[in-house]
C-alpha cells in the first residue's frame, strides 16, 4: 500500500519555477497564458491523482470498519461523494482558456490566475473536511492522533485579484494616459511642429514618457510574476502537506 501511495504523489511538485517565470519576463508577458495553461494542466492532473489516492483510503477504512462489524454505509457514501465533489475543482478546457487569453491580448490573465488561486483555496477547505471525516472513522475503530489543520493559511484569492487590478490595470493605465497627455501638451505648445519620428523622440518629454512606460510594464510584469510565484509556492506546499498526511495514514493503517 505504501508503494501505491508513493506512486500517486510522484512528479506532482512544480520544480521548474525559475524557468516559467523567466519565460514571462523574457517575452514581456506575451507567453503568460502558456505558463498559466501549464499550471492549469498540472492542477487538473493533481486532482485526478488526489481522487485515486482518496479512493484507496476509503477502501481500506471500509474494510477496517467491516472487520469490527461497524455498519457505516451512509458514512462511506458521504465521503465518496465528497471525494468526487473535490474533482469539480478542476479547470475545464485549459487549452481554450489559454487561446482566448492570447486572442484578447492577455486581458483575461488576471481572471485565470484568480481561478487557479481560488481553486486551491476551495480544494484545501474540502480536503480538510474529508480528512476530518476520515479521522472520525479512525476514532470509531480505536485509532486516534490524526490531527487536522483547521483552516487554509494562504492569502485570500480576492485580495490577489484586487491587487492585480491595481498593479496590472489601474496604475499602468494612469501612467500611460498621463505620459501621453504630457507629451501631447509639450508638442502642442512647441513653437516648431515635429516633422518626423526622430524629432518626437528628441523631445525631452518623450524620453520621460518612455521612462513612465517602462515603469508601467514593470508594474504589470512584476505583479504577475509575484502572483504566479506565490501560487506555485502554495501549490507545492499543498502537495507536501498531502504527502505527509497520507504517509501518516499509511502508518496508522498498516
Amino acid at each position: 500500500m505504501r508503494r501505491e501511495f508513493a506512486s500517486l504523489n510522484e512528479e506532482q511538485e512544480i520544480t521548474n519555477t525559475k524557468m516559467l517565470l523567466l519565460v514571462i519576463i523574457c517575452t514581456m508577458g506575451i507567453l503568460t497564458p502558456l505558463v498559466i495553461y501549464l499550471l492549469m494542466k498540472k492542477w487538473n492532473a493533481h486532482l485526478k491523482r488526489d481522487r485515486e489516492a482518496n479512493e484507496r483510503l476509503i477502501i481500506v477504512i471500509r474494510e477496517e470498519l467491516s472487520k469490527r462489524n461497524i455498519l457505516a454505509t451512509n458514512f462511506i457514501l458521504q465521503i465518496k461523494t465528497l471525494n468526487e465533489d473535490m474533482l469539480k475543482g478542476s479547470l475545464r478546457r485549459p487549452e481554450l482558456m489559454a487561446l482566448i487569453a492570447f486572442a484578447l491580448l492577455n486581458l483575461p490573465t488576471l481572471y485565470l490566475l484568480y481561478m487557479l488561486t481560488r481553486n486551491i483555496f476551495l480544494h484545501e477547505k474540502m480536503l480538510n473536511d474529508f480528512k476530518k471525516r476520515l479521522s472520525l472513522a479512525l476514532e470509531a475503530i480505536g485509532i486516534s492522533g490524526m490531527s487536522i489543520k483547521e483552516e487554509y493559511e494562504g492569502r485570500s484569492p480576492s485580495s490577489f485579484l484586487i491587487l492585480g487590478i491595481l498593479f496590472v490595470i489601474l496604475i499602468p493605465l494612469v501612467i500611460v494616459v498621463f505620459s501621453f497627455a504630457r507629451m501631447l501638451v509639450v508638442i502642442i505648445q512647441s513653437e516648431e511642429t515635429p516633422s518626423s519620428l526622430m524629432d518626437i523622440l528628441l523631445i525631452p518629454s518623450t524620453r520621460v514618457m518612455l521612462l513612465y512606460l517602462c515603469i508601467a510594464v514593470i508594474s504589470m510584469l512584476g505583479y504577475i510574476v509575484f502572483w504566479i510565484r506565490t501560487y506555485i509556492k502554495e501549490y507545492n506546499k499543498h502537495i507536501k502537506q498531502e504527502e505527509e498526511w497520507r504517509e501518516k495514514m499509511y502508518r496508522v493503517l498498516k
